[in-house]
Formats: structure tokens, C-alpha cells, sequence
């Protein structure tokens, strides 16, 4: 209504994102509808930092609705990330996830994964398309999050960052990454970057947007395993078994099982099909243990992998195992 109090926020504008809080108006619309007029922007105590300067009204009789489109495709970069990689002249190997938790969910789900820039501290990313139904209205916060890509799937994340879809309708925006463990260690600390959204376009058309699979194909390899042979030189003689239930409810069964690969630490094993409606659906966890094997059948667990068919839609991706040791640990 018109005297229902709203405030505006007046900020300096950084490069990083880490935009500085110059100070804020607290306002009606009925302190605007009378004409031209200034009010002072103060800060967190209560000084004048200039005014913010309404110079005309216009009344109009109606407003039209804001209509969600079925999705849309956004331009995203990135400026001055941290590097993560070791040295002086180190760079970072940046990509980003966006997760939301849809209605229905109980946990965050991903939407997207990007292609990784090798290198760069100021990389310019593929444009993206974000389901609007997926994502659940103009309002609904959903989470960025950029991280330094490594080999051995021990992924860094650099930092994070939470928006909506209206606050990124207004045009190119920086958004600021925060890296939490940076930002409790250091006073000082202000962003690790910026994620920038370059432009946004509405899809007008459902047809525009990804469609979901029946099934995949999936080309699977091991990068950096752990050695389970002893000796010097010692490798492993890997190979993986994929477990899949249809309901939540129910157990966890053996899908599939790859060949062996031997005395090898970086396999690649033939393709493999999986179909969704056996495993649940998109969401529904899939469990990958990669085993060293013996040929009494003492076979080791070398480490596991815990996934849903939606984080592979997006293509290659290498996550980390979460070895046997790490296993016990997180159930006591």
C-alpha cells in the first residue's frame, strides 16, 4: 500500500563484487507522491551520506503483471577470482554449479554445471538456460558456486554466492562471491570475485529448454586412484559397480558391473547404459564403488561415488571418491 515503508540502498560500485554500502533511505510512496524531492541517505550510524533525489512522479492507473517466462538464457562471467593454483604466477581452472531446492524437495538440487576455463581468473562461460518451473518464481533464492577444477576430483570452491531471477532482471550485475572459511579468518576479507551476469533473455517457448533424458550413455574413467598393489611401482586393477533403487524406500541393488582394467592407475572402461526409470528418476541417488581387484575375491574397495543422473546430464564431470576410510569416519 502507500504508506507500507520500503528502503533503498545506495551502494559503491567494485569491480569484485564486493560492492560498499554507501547508506540507505527508509520511504513511502506516499512521501513521493507529492512532487520532486530529496531525502537524506544515511548511514549504518545514522550520518548523512548525500541524498537520494526523487525528481518527478508519474501516476499511472494500472501496472501490468510480471509473467515468469518458461526459462531463461543468461551471459555469465566472472572477474577477479582468487587463484587457488600453487605458485606466483598462479592462476585458478574456474566452473560454476547452481543449485535450488525446487518445491517438493527435501535437499538442493543441481540445475547447472559449467564447461571449465582453464587458467583464468576472469573467465567468460557458455550462456546457460535456467528452468524457470525448476527454480519456482521470481523470488525464489537459488545458489552459485564457483570452484578451482582439479584432476583428482578435490574440486576447491573459491566462493558462493545467493540471487533470485528479479534481481538479475535489471540488467549486467556483479554479484560478489564469498568464500566462508576466508571471510571467518580474516576482518579484512571482502569477496573472492565476482560472478557476473552479462545479459538475460526470456525463452518464450518450453520447447527452448534442455529435455530431460530417458537414459544415458555414460563413458566412465578412473583419474589418480589410489595404489592398492604393494611394491614399488605398485598400481591397481580397477573396476566399478553401480547400485540404483527405484523408490527411496527401498534398498540399494547392483546395476551394473564394468571390466577390469590392469595395473592401471587412470582407467577408461567401456560405455554403459542407464535408464532412468530403473534408477528412480533424475534425483534419485546413484552410488558408483570402484574396487581393486583380487583373484581370490577379496576385492577392495578403492573408493565411492555418490551422484544423481542430473549432475551427469550436464557431461564430462570428475568428482571425488570418498574412500573406505572417510566411510567409517562419517558414520561414527
Amino acid at each position: 500500500g502507500i504508506d507500507v515503508p520500503f528502503t533503498i540502498s545506495v551502494y559503491d560500485w567494485d569491480l569484485n563484487g564486493s560492492h560498499d554500502l554507501i547508506g540507505e533511505v527508509k520511504t513511502t510512496l506516499r512521501e513521493w507522491s507529492f512532487g520532486p524531492y530529496q531525502q537524506a541517505i544515511l548511514d549504518y550510524s545514522g550520518k548523512g551520506c548525500g541524498a537520494f533525489s526523487v525528481d518527478a512522479v508519474y501516476h499511472i492507473l494500472g501496472v501490468p503483471p510480471l509473467i515468469l517466462a518458461p526459462g531463461y538464457r543468461l551471459g555469465v562471467s566472472a572477474l577477479k577470482l582468487d587463484a587457488l593454483d600453487p605458485g606466483i604466477t598462479g592462476a585458478s581452472d574456474p566452473f560454476f554449479e547452481i543449485r535450488a531446492r525446487p518445491a517438493g524437495f527435501q535437499q538442493d538440487i543441481l540445475l547447472y554445471r559449467s564447461e571449465v576455463i582453464r587458467k583464468n581468473l576472469n573467465p567468460t562461460w557458455q550462456p546457460i538456460v535456467i528452468n524457470s518451473a525448476l527454480l519456482g518464481g521470481f523470488d525464489k533464492e537459488f545458489e552459485i558456486v564457483v570452484m578451482d577444477f582439479d584432476d583428482n576430483g578435490g574440486h576447491d570452491e573459491i566462493g558462493r554466492a545467493r540471487t533470485t531471477i528479479r534481481e538479475l532482471m535489471f540488467g549486467s550485475y556483479q554479484i560478489g562471491l564469498i568464500n566462508a572459511e576466508k571471510k571467518a579468518s580474516s576482518s579484512s576479507y571482502q569477496a573472492s570475485g565476482a560472478f557476473s551476469v552479462d545479459w538475460i533473455q526470456p525463452l518464450n517457448e518450453a520447447d527452448d529448454l534442455p529435455i530431460p533424458p530417458l537414459a544415458m550413455v555414460l563413458e566412465c574413467s578412473g583419474v589418480k586412484l589410489d595404489k592398492m598393489d604393494g611394491g614399488i611401482g605398485g598400481k591397481s586393477d580397477p573396476f566399478f559397480e553401480v547400485y540404483v533403487r527405484s523408490e527411496p524406500s527401498k534398498p540399494y541393488a547392483m546395476y551394473y558391473r564394468s571390466e577390469v582394467k590392469m595395473k592401471t592407475l587412470n582407467p577408461s572402461w567401456h560405455p554403459w547404459l542407464l535408464n532412468l526409470k530403473d534408477c528412480g528418476g533424475l534425483d534419485s541417488v546413484v552410488r558408483v564403488v570402484v574396487y581393486d581387484y583380487d583373484a581370490d575375491g577379496d576385492h577392495d574397495a578403492i573408493g565411492v561415488v555418490e551422484t544423481t543422473p542430473r549432475e551427469l546430464f550436464f557431461g564430462s564431470y570428475t568428482p571425488a571418491f570418498i574412500t573406505a576410510a572417510q566411510r567409517r569416519t562419517r558414520s561414527t
